[in-house]
């Protein structure tokens, strides 16, 4: 029971998603609203977008957010999606998002993303109650990962394959200097 309820508890927090679970352990396990989410949140109640300053993106600070979740696998054998967001000062941002074949863990990801599964959807962000809405696409909320700020979110809407609606990601800080604008993104669509 100890290694079960342990093991519950890393899927919670770290949301790298559920592997090959059946759909209904999926359900009983996936957050549906903030008190389900058991991780500290900082701000102390506060529902102001300065919640989530360490995650914008502006010209001086290339700040970005990234991580990797699975899903069933599809008839195309896609079974893993990534995720990329560049929430902006304006209110709005960008979020590639690209669904291929791999592995997803708690220590990382090694995919093969398919051209023709890369997404690029756009919209406003908005925080409510200390939560995070991109565009009703996701619902996050901040939590703190290996002593880092990250956002753990829930997919809403499908963006490719309906099967990642409800899955969960944590999203940490990308690492190095990147743009919305950058080459990389150009074949998102």
């Amino acid at each position: 029971m100890k290694t079960r309820c342990a093991a519950l508890i890393v899927v919670l927090l770290f949301g790298c998603g559920e592997g090959d679970e059946d759909q209904s352990k999926k359900q009983n396990n996936t957050p549906k609203s903030d008190s389900d989410i058991s991780a500290p949140r900082d701000g102390g109640g506060s529902s102001s977008s300065s919640e989530y300053d360490d995650f914008v993106y502006d010209d001086e600070n290339k700040r970005y957010v990234s991580g990797a979740g699975s899903f069933p696998e599809q008839a195309d054998s896609a079974n893993a999606f990534l995720i990329t967001v560049f929430l902006k000062k304006d209110g709005t941002f960008v979020l590639f998002y690209a669904e291929g074949n791999g592995k997803v863990s708690i220590t990382g990801h090694a995919l093969n993303i398919f051209k023709d599964r890369q997404f690029k959807r756009t919209g406003e962000w908005t925080v409510t109650q200390m939560t995070l809405d991109m565009g009703g696409l996701m619902r996050c909320n901040k939590i703190t990962f290996n002593g880092a700020p990250a956002l753990y979110c829930n997919i809403e809407k499908a963006i490719g394959h309906s099967a990642a609606v409800d899955r969960n990601v944590t999203l940490k800080k990308g690492l190095g200097s990147s743009s919305p604008d950058d080459s990389e993104w150009a074949e998102y669509k």
